[in-house]
């Protein structure tokens, strides 16, 4: 078992446990996507950009739909196109 605990070789530190990982996406996002992505946290299922935009009041120098465009383009949301019906949806961990 003291292998399961143990870092593998030739793995960067933000790969060895999903939390560095999630942790070091988040580190990526520039002041805009760093202050809606946990605020979209609050959708379970999904949102509409409608309601994205009740939540994201304030705080944004760019416009929602570039921001979000952004976390589209690093993988922390899925867009409506891939979603269907409309709605954004957050990358969610799905266990096997």
């Amino acid at each position: 078992l003291t292998g399961l605990a143990s870092r593998s070789r030739g793995i960067p530190d933000r790969q060895t446990t999903l939390a560095a990982t999630v942790r070091w996406s988040v580190d990526l996002l520039d002041a805009d996507e760093g202050t809606l992505f946990p605020r979209l946290s609050v959708f379970a299922g999904g949102f509409t950009l409608a309601a994205a935009q009740e939540i994201a009041s304030g705080g944004m120098r760019r416009p929602l739909s570039d921001v979000l465009a952004g976390l589209v383009d690093k993988s922390l949301e899925r867009g409506p196109k891939a979603a269907r019906r409309g709605l954004f949806r957050s990358a969610t961990v799905r266990r096997s």
